[in-house]
């Protein structure tokens, strides 16, 4: 187990036995599993090293946890401190370049990227539409020879 890990799953742990006392649910039997159970611990930790924990929403989403609207907050706020979340990634704008074939940096250097074009951004190329099917026998649409939609089908002879 990796540190952020292993000090998250500390954290939690010292925040379930404390929830617990200051909640006063404080039981012999059940202990802190009482409010967060190992399984949902370790789910917690698993999906803050990926950052799948954005807000209380995806927690409560992700985990099925019953408390995740009383806690969630609390819970966040430990797993957004051993695992920061990630920025959302910011898309490049494109600017007209001034004689540059090659993006170059704020200080002249090349990115070494492709070529920007003239200021356009590419688009996905959409596929070109079929030509309908024609029918080698009756030369009609939409079908062909061996469809029982051709006019001039015959069954197969068995061989």
């Amino acid at each position: 187990m990796e540190a952020p890990h292993h000090t998250l799953k500390e954290d939690l742990i010292a925040w379930q036995r404390k929830q617990v006392v200051n909640d006063g649910l404080d039981d012999d039997f059940f202990g802190p599993q009482l409010i967060l159970t190992d399984p949902i611990l370790t789910r917690i930790i698993n999906l803050s090293h990926h950052s799948k924990l954005p807000d209380i929403s995806a927690l409560k989403a992700q985990t099925n946890w019953v408390f995740a609207q009383e806690y969630g907050n609390a819970i966040l706020a430990l797993a957004h401190k051993h695992f920061p979340p990630k920025p959302n990634p910011v898309p490049p704008t494109t600017h007209a370049t001034s004689g540059s074939a090659i993006p170059s940096t704020s200080s002249g250097q090349p990115t070494g990227g492709l070529p920007a074009s003239s200021g356009t951004v590419a688009t996905a190329t959409a596929k070109k539409p079929r030509k309908p099917t024609q029918c080698s026998k009756c030369k009609g649409l939409g079908h062909n020879m061996a469809n029982r939609l051709c006019p001039l089908w015959t069954p197969k002879q068995p061989t």
